[in-house]
């Protein structure tokens, strides 16, 4: 769960995102939202694994922390502004740590 929200004359707005997987989080998703709305900071609900889901197989724990590791080191992710920030929350019921 992504939103990406980006600072205007009002103050910040906050938009939506539709992201429920880290594969979802590609380059090409920061890009879109960079150059059509203009969005600087990404703030990541992060909650618990989907154990089952996407695709066939069980989604392991090991797999979405390599896939969060991945998106939030994704370097590429930076170049395409120097002002790009991703922010993680917990959204999950049970406290992290």
């Amino acid at each position: 769960l992504v939103y990406a929200f980006w600072a205007n004359s009002l103050g910040h707005r906050f938009i939506w995102a539709p992201a429920l997987y880290p594969s979802d989080l590609s380059t090409e998703f920061f890009e879109q939202y960079y150059h059509t709305r203009n969005c600087t900071k990404f703030v990541i609900g992060v909650g618990q694994h989907p154990a089952g889901w996407p695709g066939e197989a069980p989604y392991s724990l090991k797999q979405w922390r390599d896939e969060m590791t991945s998106v939030v080191t994704n370097e590429e992710i930076f170049k395409i502004d120097g002002e790009i920030k991703l922010y993680l929350r917990s959204i999950h019921h049970n406290p992290i740590g």
